[in-house]
């Protein structure tokens, strides 16, 4: 197994956090948990570039003492002018999904790292709409090596799914609905009835839940390889075949649950009459 097969197996173990914690206040925590147990990160950081207002906003951020300073308060002053993401962003030249800030960064932006404790800087962008736009940065220490192009490779892999659990939290977050945690736990929990039998339907939530191939099957008092032909299948019912599809589509069926709440779902999604038992 290759070191970048099992980074992603620990993402999607770890991301199954982040789907839970959606429309709260503990979901970019939860996101950046899943990104730093594939690989380390010194400064994440997470900013919504706004047409309505010159300066950024921080959602979120684990910087104390001068670093808090150097790169959220003074970046807030006025430092983001040299940000090469922000010049973009304001310019509306900016592409939403992943990017390596030494692979876009011009003479400013060598000047804007210069002055902080920072050797490497990767970025996921995310478009909310035509005015706004949610960038999560992860960025390494000077004492750090910087981005290996294995790494790079690895989040690149993650970033459709990064982009996407970004786009649908904020959609979460503008509902003016309560009680969003127990409805994600409700759709989770509708996810695929309409297509899968009761036990695949079993083994999908213990998936969505983050529960290893092995812990699933003990929970279930089944063995590892009837839980994996039961994976298998699951997979060719949802035309998918790896674990991370399988989130990217229960994310984005979101919105098809909102439409009809108590409903699997996929039936809105996929336009799908329920499976005969």
């Amino acid at each position: 197994m290759t070191l970048h097969t099992q980074a992603l197996e620990v993402w999607n173990r770890e991301i199954a956090t982040a789907v839970a914690c959606l429309g709260s206040a503990d979901f970019y925590a939860a996101l950046v948990d899943a990104l730093s147990a594939t690989l380390p990160v010194d400064y994440p950081q997470v900013w919504r570039y706004t047409d309505s207002q010159p300066e950024p906003s921080v959602l979120f951020h684990r910087l104390s003492g001068v670093q808090r300073k150097q790169q959220v308060d003074d970046y807030q002053a006025g430092l983001y002018r040299k940000d090469p993401y922000y010049q973009l962003t304001h310019n509306g030249d900016i592409e939403a999904g992943f990017s390596h800030w030494r692979a876009t960064a011009d003479d400013a932006s060598h000047t804007l790292h210069d002055g902080l404790d920072v050797c490497d800087e990767v970025v996921f962008v995310t478009q909310i709409d035509s005015h706004t736009h949610i960038h999560l940065c992860l960025m390494r220490a000077r004492q750090a090596l910087p981005f290996s192009a294995a790494e790079l490779a690895l989040l690149n892999a993650c970033s459709p799914m990064v982009t996407q659990l970004i786009s649908q939290h904020v959609k979460v977050v503008n509902r003016p609905k309560p009680g969003v945690e127990a409805g994600v736990k409700q759709a989770v929990a509708l996810f695929g009835r309409s297509l899968l039998t009761a036990r695949e339907q079993d083994v999908l939530g213990l998936m969505l839940s983050g529960y290893s191939t092995r812990i699933a099957a003990d929970k279930l008092g089944i063995s590892t390889e009837t839980l994996r032909r039961h994976r298998k299948n699951i997979y060719q019912k949802l035309d998918v075949s790896s674990q991370s599809e399988v989130f990217s589509l229960f994310i984005n069926s979101l919105g098809c649950y909102d439409a009809a709440p108590g409903q699997d779902p996929l039936r809105g999604y996929f336009g799908r009459q329920p499976v005969p038992g």
